[in-house]
């Protein structure tokens, strides 16, 4: 990653930016875990199965790989275990059978580094700091002077200068949105797991989020598990989607997205993407 965090222009085509986006990615963790060529794809999720008491069995044998850099949504029914997959990816729960590799090592052991941006649909801001405040806090708990410094850009990046001083109550669902964002990333962590986060926007919010998220996500392009009802906003943003069945969760079919980057929303309205929507649409029993 560049340490200085700023856009790569360079960043056109998928297979252009995940080239870019591996190189930076990988920079993020040298300060805290040595990598090798065999610890990739960043993300391994082999054979995992999640049982919960009582004999709900949420996930059942999931497979799959993110590579270094790689944008990948996750769609599926309400209940197929879309959240407790990224619950589980971010080390917050244990699998019940199978593993979970991050950078080759545990997803408990990259938690305790601070591998992990999570970024859910409650925002989940303290409502007696201010937006810097609650940006900052990574850092005051990492007492990581660094990850301090950068507060003020990220505040600029999620177009939130101005409003360093306001607090929660006093902000809009979307600038409360941009506020995790910029908590999630500010310590430019390897990972970033984003569960609904734009779930209880409006659609016109929810568009100008989904835009906004992809000139951040640029920056220097997280490895990213993205949650989603919206196969739309799944195409929009991902490198591949993935089709969960209906619990137990599995994982029924992986779709490479084509579109190049950087997109706009008026990808939307083409015919190749609306065709795209449709088929896994169809997939999911819609």
């Amino acid at each position: 990653m560049a340490r200085d965090g700023a856009v790569n222009p360079d960043l056109r085509t998928r297979d252009d930016g995940a080239e870019s986006r591996s190189r930076k990615s990988s920079d993020v963790m040298t300060e805290r875990v040595t990598m090798t060529p065999e610890q990739r794809p960043a993300l391994e999720i082999l054979a995992v199965s999640k049982e919960y008491p009582g004999g709900v069995r949420a996930l059942d044998r999931v497979h799959l790989t993110v590579e270094t850099g790689e944008f990948v949504a996750v769609v599926g029914a309400s209940g197929c275990g879309k959240s407790t997959l990224i619950r589980l990816v971010a080390g917050l729960e244990v699998p019940t059978s199978g593993s979970i590799r991050a950078l080759g090592l545990s997803p408990e052991q990259i938690r305790v580094q601070r591998g992990f941006g999570v970024v859910f649909q409650d925002p989940a801001l303290f409502p007696w700091r201010t937006v810097r405040q609650n940006i900052l806090l990574p850092a005051e708990l990492a007492r990581d002077r660094s990850t301090a410094s950068r507060v003020d850009e990220w505040i600029g990046r999620v177009g939130l200068t101005g409003f360093e001083n306001a607090l929660p109550a006093q902000l809009s669902g979307g600038m409360r949105s941009r506020v995790a964002i910029a908590r999630a990333l500010v310590s430019r962590p390897p990972f970033l797991m984003m569960d609904e986060p734009f779930g209880a926007l409006d659609e016109l919010t929810r568009g100008a989020m989904q835009q906004e998220l992809l000139g951040v996500w640029s920056a220097y392009g997280p490895t990213t598990l993205f949650i989603t009802h919206s196969v739309a906003e799944a195409l929009f943003l991902s490198d591949r989607v993935v089709v969960m069945s209906p619990r137990p969760g599995r994982v029924a079919s992986v779709e490479d997205v084509p579109f190049p980057r950087p997109r706009d929303l008026h990808l939307r309205h083409s015919s190749a993407f609306t065709q795209l929507e449709e088929r896994l649409l169809n997939l999911l029993g819609g």
